[in-house]
């Protein structure tokens, strides 16, 4: 399969803890709208959409910016965030907020923070019709190692990598990536830097994924310090 014909990845918003069906429809058909004319996303259907987002494997970033509001537009690393994929984002989501609180600290402490703060919590919801799972895996692999180079990201929640080798549509695997990198650039520069800044920086160079994501002991110790008042 050519690189070359990968299609343009749809990328749509949601504030977190919105988790129902007609909330997740509702962000679908205000993404539609919203969106220019000639864009991937105004192309499609409003029920291709929902079946791109709901029905078909997606990879999904959550993020929140825990900076005092005092500090909105200070310095430091306002970010914290998780990088999942799914074949039921409703599900998934419903499960991080409803049952992941119970049995992992990390996530107790963001779903509180959510509740406090439901605005500076978002969900980026990536969706692709050539996504299968060993694509998503890969799309969540690259993700996690990128937003750990991220000068404004304090905190990757995640405790392990799951790198996959050959597949389908492997060969568009690089193609696919970089254009829902640069989707994520537009929507919130700050957060998702341009991807040369990313390949370029010491940080990513030096620090590989699987070594620094594999330590869920270190995790859960920076996870409790950078949520600590």
């Amino acid at each position: 399969m050519d690189s070359s014909s990968a299609p343009q990845p749809v990328v749509m918003t949601l504030p977190y803890g919105d988790s129902r069906d007609e909330d997740f429809s509702k962000a679908i058909a205000e993404y539609k709208q919203r969106e220019a004319v000639g864009s991937q996303g105004s192309n499609l259907e409003e029920r291709l959409l929902e079946e791109l987002f709901l029905r078909y494997p997606t990879v999904y970033i959550v993020s929140a910016d825990i900076r005092d509001s005092g500090k909105k537009h200070g310095g430091g690393s306002p970010y914290v965030v998780y990088v999942g994929e799914t074949n039921d984002i409703r599900s998934r989501t419903r499960q991080h907020i409803e049952l992941d609180p119970r049995t992992r600290t990390d996530w107790e402490r963001l779903v509180r923070f959510m509740r406090n703060n439901h605005d500076r919590v978002c969900q980026y919801i990536i969706g692709d019709r050539h996504f299968n799972k060993s694509l998503t895996l890969d799309m969540e692999n690259r993700l996690m190692g990128y937003m750990q180079s991220v000068d404004s990201v304090k905190l990757v929640m995640n405790r392990r990598t799951n790198a996959q080798d050959m597949y389908y549509t492997s060969d568009e695997f690089d193609s696919i990536f970089s254009k829902a990198w640069q989707t994520l650039h537009q929507m919130e520069p700050d957060l998702f830097p341009e991807e040369k800044a990313i390949l370029d920086s010491a940080l990513f160079k030096a620090s590989p994924s699987a070594s620094s994501l594999t330590n869920s002991g270190g995790l859960k110790r920076l996870f409790c310090m950078c949520w600590s008042r």
